[in-house]
């Protein structure tokens, strides 16, 4: 597992847009309009109501300095599609860590979405417990991003992708160790 979290989807997404509007130089104590915009997307997704008034909102909000950070209107899905979208909303990713009774390997980048890096750290912990599972490995490397890669690369980037030093051995070791005899 390299770009699976254990934090829930919508966590991660809230996370992401307060940073974005950090990055953007809204302080803290001014994010409550843009974030209640991302809560109504979010309500979206879950639910398939109220796509008019969403719509109705990004239209007021888009003169607003703080809606690039949360420009929704660029993942928003149609009616069709939003049932693809919905386990934004909804997955719990504990749920299932806490049933996994197979070898795992988790390798989780320190540079990937700091904030969260140790709450996810704790919950692969947590969940792989109650899950009783013997045979599970959690690596925190500190210098890899998301995907495992270098910091300022992304796996899902056309360019040429680099590992942080040491990942591809880990994964060929653990590989090595747990094939069948």
């Amino acid at each position: 597992m390299i770009t699976g979290g254990a934090v829930r989807p919508i966590d991660v997404e809230r996370a992401d847009y307060h940073g974005a509007l950090s990055r953007l130089g809204i302080p803290d104590d001014r994010q409550s309009e843009p974030l209640a915009l991302v809560e109504q997307y979010f309500t979206y997704l879950r639910t398939g109501a109220d796509r008019a008034a969403l719509e109705q909102a990004i239209l007021g909000a888009r003169n607003q300095s703080w809606f690039p950070a949360v420009d929704i209107s660029r993942v928003l899905p149609n009616d069709a599609t939003r049932p693809k979208w919905q386990w934004v909303a909804d997955y719990d990713p504990m749920v299932d860590i806490k049933r996994l009774s197979i070898p795992v390997l988790v390798v989780l980048g320190g540079r990937d979405r700091p904030l969260l890096a140790a709450q996810s750290l704790q919950a692969w912990h947590d969940g792989l417990a109650a899950a009783h599972n013997s045979d599970a490995t959690i690596v925190e490397m500190l210098g890899a991003s998301h995907g495992a890669v270098v910091e300022g690369t992304h796996h899902i980037d056309a360019r040429p992708q680099s590992f942080v030093p040491g990942y591809l051995e880990l994964v060929d070791e653990w590989l090595r160790a747990h094939r069948a005899p």
